[in-house]
């Protein structure tokens, strides 16, 4: 069990880094989409910034950097030099969030069914450990190989007779992330309910954009509310939820503002975001490709 001082400073850092990426994320959205707001105004921050996560993480993991220290510094420095380098023109402001109150109802009803759907599955894992098979198999096998290499570079041969090794595995740099700052693994059951309030959050700024945001995000909570895709994902390190939200991210920056160059880079960066962490995501990146041209 881990020690209660070194789990709040682990606690403290962890945000304290968490904030550095937001801070940087909107920095480059007040940079250039400045006129962005509500859910696109988010989607296009948690865009940017997890696109940080993964550059600074693949950066220093490919010279076996990928440890406590060397993640925090680069983590940490990322906030106030993106706020140095991109500052925002002086009459750029942070734009408030406008979401109609009579929306709140549909939206609060359903996201409620959704979590406690989901909570089943998350408090199964947190109790009794994790069981699904592909979890078991490669993922989770792959994030512990991070965790423990320090290096992104080497392959974790799970298993010789279908090549998983040679699998997209960003989704489980993100699990290995949770292992490096708190030297345990108590994150990963609740690391996908992070991406579903994110894919929700792009789906509502797709809609938002012919005036069905409410409508929109409660068709991708529909779809993670399926048998299938729920018991596949809740409380699991399966990455079809992290994967949809990049591809929905992609999908909204080209859509909003094709012309914009800063939209066109975010939107490849997503795409990229995605097909690393998914492969199955490459089918829709290439349609997506051939809009882009």
């Amino acid at each position: 069990m881990l020690p209660t001082a070194q789990f709040l400073g682990s606690s403290f850092l962890f945000i304290a880094c968490v904030t550095s990426l937001a801070l940087a994320g909107r920095a480059f959205q007040l940079r250039y989409l400045t006129e962005w707001t509500g859910p696109a105004m988010l989607t296009a921050r948690a865009s940017a910034s997890f696109s940080l996560v993964l550059m600074i993480s693949y950066l220093l993991g490919a010279f076996g950097a990928f440890s406590l220290a060397p993640l925090a510094i680069g983590f940490l420095v990322t906030g106030p030099l993106g706020q140095f380098i991109l500052k925002p023109p002086s009459s750029s402001q942070a734009q408030e969030i406008d979401f109609p109150a009579r929306l709140g109802i549909p939206l609060a009803v359903g996201g409620m069914a959704l979590i406690s759907v989901w909570m089943l599955s998350v408090r199964f894992a947190l109790w009794e450990g994790i069981t699904g098979t592909d979890s078991l198999w490669y993922h989770m096998p792959f994030a512990v190989h991070f965790y423990q290499s320090e290096s992104l570079m080497g392959f974790d041969f799970a298993e010789p007779l279908f090549q998983t090794y040679f699998y997209p595995s960003s989704g489980s740099l993100f699990h290995a992330l949770g292992m490096v700052f708190f030297d345990r693994d108590f994150l990963t059951p609740l690391v996908n309910l992070g991406w579903l309030g994110f894919a929700i959050l792009a789906g509502a700024a797709i809609g938002s954009e012919r005036k069905v945001a409410a409508t929109s995000a409660l068709g991708v909570a529909a779809v993670f509310a399926g048998e299938g895709v729920l018991r596949g994902s809740a409380g699991s390190a399966m990455v079809d939820t992290p994967a949809t939200f990049f591809f929905l991210a992609a999908v909204l920056l080209m859509i909003k503002r094709p012309q914009t160059r800063a939209a066109l880079l975010l939107s490849g960066l997503a795409v990229g975001a995605g097909v690393s962490v998914k492969l199955t995501i490459i089918a829709p990146a290439a349609l997506l490709g051939i809009a882009v041209v």
